[in-house]
């Protein structure tokens, strides 16, 4: 039988906040698992903050990273979020979503994302990213490799 493709899996993940910002803790988001094009995407932002530099007196590379971690933390949000209930104070929602093909996606750029994302206390972002982590663990700085 050929392959067939399915929707990308998706979860529904709480986020676990501390109480003194989410007395309820009811706040979640949905994160997608990543396609090969968001793969793409992130990998060449990844290579595009990396610079090698020759040093011909040595004959070595030395690798320097141009980018912020926090800023590929949330290029990963913005790629898999695809739905959250995060709401400014007035109860507008943090982040709009629309279908695009088979997905939900955040809708608009990266750069109107980002300027949501960095509106958001740093434990709510930590939170995201663990969700993300959670769902697609390959991006996860901190995982351990298990053999099997």
């Amino acid at each position: 039988m050929p392959f067939k493709l399915r929707v990308a899996t998706e979860q529904e993940v709480p986020l676990n906040l501390p109480t003194d910002i989410d007395p309820e803790q009811n706040s979640y988001v949905r994160v997608r698992q990543a396609t090969a094009g968001d793969n793409a995407e992130r990998d060449a932002d990844i290579e595009g903050q990396i610079e090698r530099v020759y040093n011909p007196d040595r004959a070595t590379f030395s690798v320097r990273t141009l980018g912020s971690a926090m800023r590929l933390r949330a290029k990963e949000a913005y790629l898999t979020l695809s739905g959250t209930n995060l709401q400014f104070e007035d109860g507008r929602p943090l982040f709009a979503f629309q279908r695009t093909g088979e997905q939900m996606r955040f809708a608009g750029t990266f750069e109107e994302f980002l300027t949501r994302w960095n509106l958001l206390p740093q434990p709510v972002a930590d939170a995201i990213s663990r969700a993300v982590y959670q769902v697609n663990p390959e991006w996860d700085p901190n995982r351990t490799f298990v053999r099997s």
